[in-house]
C-alpha cells in the first residue's frame, strides 16, 4: 500500500448519535466486481494476482502446516490462503497507529481467507473437512491479530452473493482487526454483563428454536430475527473467544456450520451474510457466536430508522421448516 493512501481511509463518528461509526474508504471504492469475469484471483494458479500471504495451511506428509509468503515465494500448494484485502477498509502500518488503545483509529487489519481451491460453493460445502480446514485457519490467524498490543476487538465476517456485499463469487472470509470495540458488540457485552444467566446459554434451553444439536453446537433460530430464518451457532461450552475452540470443537462447527449453509442455500435458495462474534480484550463475561443473516427480505426506512426490524416468518416455524430439512440431509 503506498503511503499516501492513509489519507484515503478516515474514520467518524456521528454527531448525534455517539453508536453509529462510519469508516471512509475511498479505496474500496476501487474494487472491481468479478462475478462475470473468468480470471477468479482466488483461484489456484493466480496467486500472483493478490498480495503475498501473510497465513497458508498446507499439507506436509500426514500433517497440516501453517507458512506464509512473506519471506519466500507464493506457495501454489495451499489449502487455505489469508492476504491482505488489496482493497481495504484499515491501514496496517506503523505511523496510523493510535497513541492509545481502545481508541477510534483506521489502523487495523483487513484480510482475505479464502476458504479452498474450489472456485464454487456447492464444492467446498460438499465436504465437512474443506469448512473444518477454513476454521482452522480463522482460528490460527485470530490468534494472531489479537497478539497485535492495539488491537481491541477481530470480527470474522462472510458475504455470499452478489446481493449482499461479495465482488469475489469464490468462497472467502473477510477477517478485520480492530483498534475499537463496535457499537454492536458492546450492546452485546453490557447484556451478558447485566444477564444473572447467560442469554445464549438460555437459548439454547428454548427447545422450540433448536434447528439442530451436535456434540459441542447447537443452530437455533434467531428468537428476535431481523430477518426471516435467521440462525444463531452458539458452543455448548459457555466460552469467550472462538480462539479457545479445541480442534475437535472446530471439527463438529464446521458439520454444523455446513449444515446451515446448505439449508440457505439449497432450502431458501437466498445469498447471506455471516458474522463471527468472539469476545474484546478485557471482557470477563460473553459467549463467542456465529450469526447467519439470509437475505430473504429487504429492510426499508422503517428497519433503517428505528433499529426496529419487520418480518414475516414466526422463528417457531422457521426452526420446523429447517429443522425438518437438516434432519432429511443427515439421515
Amino acid at each position: 500500500m503506498d503511503r499516501s493512501d492513509k489519507r484515503k481511509v478516515i474514520i467518524k463518528r456521528c454527531l448525534h448519535d455517539p453508536h453509529r461509526i462510519s469508516i471512509i474508504s475511498a479505496l474500496r471504492a476501487q474494487r472491481p466486481s468479478l462475478y462475470e469475469s473468468s480470471e477468479c484471483p482466488f483461484c489456484p494458479g493466480r496467486e500472483f494476482m493478490t498480495p503475498r500471504a501473510s497465513l497458508v495451511l498446507v499439507r506436509s506428509g500426514n500433517e497440516l502446516k501453517f507458512s506464509n509468503e512473506l519471506s519466500a515465494g507464493v506457495i501454489s500448494d495451499w489449502l487455505v490462503r489469508v492476504f491482505p484485502n488489496k482493497y481495504p477498509a484499515l491501514i496496517n502500518r506503523p505511523e496510523v497507529r493510535p497513541g492509545e488503545r481502545g481508541t477510534y483509529s483506521t489502523y487495523g487489519y483487513h484480510e482475505v481467507l479464502v476458504e479452498c481451491r474450489a472456485h464454487d460453493e456447492s464444492t467446498y460445502l460438499s465436504d465437512r473437512v474443506n469448512v473444518y480446514y477454513a476454521l482452522l485457519t480463522l482460528r490460527e490467524r485470530f490468534r494472531q491479530i489479537m497478539m497485535d498490543e492495539y488491537i481491541e476487538y477481530s470480527i470474522a465476517i462472510k458475504n455470499s452473493g452478489a446481493g449482499v456485499g461479495a465482488s469475489v463469487p469464490h468462497p472467502h472470509i473477510q477477517l478485520f482487526g480492530l483498534t475499537f470495540t463496535p457499537p454492536e458488540v458492546v450492546g452485546e457485552v453490557g447484556a451478558f454483563e447485566e444477564a444473572v444467566e447467560c442469554p445464549l446459554c438460555r437459548l439454547m434451553g428454548l427447545r422450540d428454536l433448536i434447528v439442530y444439536s451436535s456434540n459441542y453446537f447447537v443452530l437455533a433460530a434467531a428468537p428476535a430475527p431481523r430477518t426471516p430464518f435467521e440462525m444463531f451457532l452458539v458452543p455448548k461450552r459457555h466460552e469467550l473467544c472462538f480462539t479457545n475452540v479445541s480442534n475437535e470443537e472446530l471439527e463438529d462447527l464446521a458439520e454444523v456450520l455446513r449444515l446451515a449453509l446448505i439449508a440457505v442455500r439449497s432450502y431458501l435458495r437466498v445469498d447471506y451474510n455471516l458474522w463471527l462474534h468472539s469476545a474484546p480484550k478485557g471482557v470477563s463475561r460473553y459467549h463467542w457466536h456465529i450469526e447467519i443473516l439470509p437475505a430473504t427480505a429487504r429492510w426499508g426506512g422503517f428497519e433503517k430508522g428505528t433499529g426496529v426490524y419487520l418480518t414475516t416468518t414466526f422463528p417457531e416455524d422457521a426452526t420446523s421448516e429447517l429443522r425438518g430439512f437438516i434432519n432429511e440431509l443427515v439421515s
